[in-house]
């Protein structure tokens, strides 16, 4: 582990708990997920994070995971004003209109499909 990592991982460690969530949500909007994550806390190593991550996706129910799913929007559509969903979306900022327009087409037909983003 780097020491950028790990003082990221030092830093996680002691966040109050309302911040850690916000930092977690930027990963997955689960509250769930978040929640198992906050209880296991303090991780030794990013390794040690990314178990316990794991973990708890596997214990994610159906209606958890559509939350984790609803809290992103589909690419090319960034929520406006939400800075996660932008740099999410930063790789089709430049793209073309013809590319973001088959994005938004294919991303409709896959929600139409599967009913989620």
């Amino acid at each position: 582990m780097t020491s950028t990592s790990a003082s990221g991982l030092a830093r996680f460690n002691t966040l109050e708990e309302t911040a850690a969530l916000a930092e977690l949500h930027e990963a997955c909007a689960a509250t769930a997920w978040a929640r198992h994550l906050l209880a296991a806390r303090p991780f030794a190593t990013a390794e040690d994070l990314y178990a316990a991550s794991d973990a708890a996706m596997a214990e994610l129910s159906a209606e958890d995971l559509a939350e984790a799913m609803a809290g992103h929007p589909p690419i090319g559509r960034p929520k406006p004003g939400d800075a996660t969903s932008s740099r999410e979306q930063a790789g089709m900022a430049g793209a073309a209109e013809e590319l973001k327009a088959e994005m938004l087409e294919l991303n409709l037909a896959y929600q139409d499909k599967f009913g989620h983003v």
